[in-house]
């Protein structure tokens, strides 16, 4: 549920309040691998809405760092979106660059 409680608030543009939840959604049972990439892409776009983009990119290279053990088109999406939230900060030494 927290999960859910944090795209609701990411969508309504309360991403202080999406990360708090997006954090909560980490606090889950070991052996959920596909789940856990999920929330960690939640909560880095959550931490890309503040414009904390260093915090951002750590947690982003955290799923990126599973996606190859996932193979979900879900998380694929879920990394897709974080990108496109951190395109404005293309120019920070932190963002990576594709392409």
């Amino acid at each position: 549920m927290a999960a859910k409680a944090a795209h609701v608030f990411r969508d309504l543009g309360a991403p202080p309040e999406a990360e708090r939840y997006a954090r909560r959604s980490l606090e889950m049972s070991d052996g959920y691998e596909r789940g856990r990439l999920f929330n960690i892409a939640l909560l880095a776009s959550t931490l890309a809405d503040q414009r904390r983009v260093e915090e951002a990119c750590v947690e982003g290279a955290r799923a990126v760092g599973m996606i190859n053990r996932v193979r979900s088109v879900r998380a694929t999406n879920y990394l897709s979106d974080l990108a496109r939230r951190l395109a404005p900060f293309s120019a920070t030494p932190q963002v990576p660059r594709h392409g």
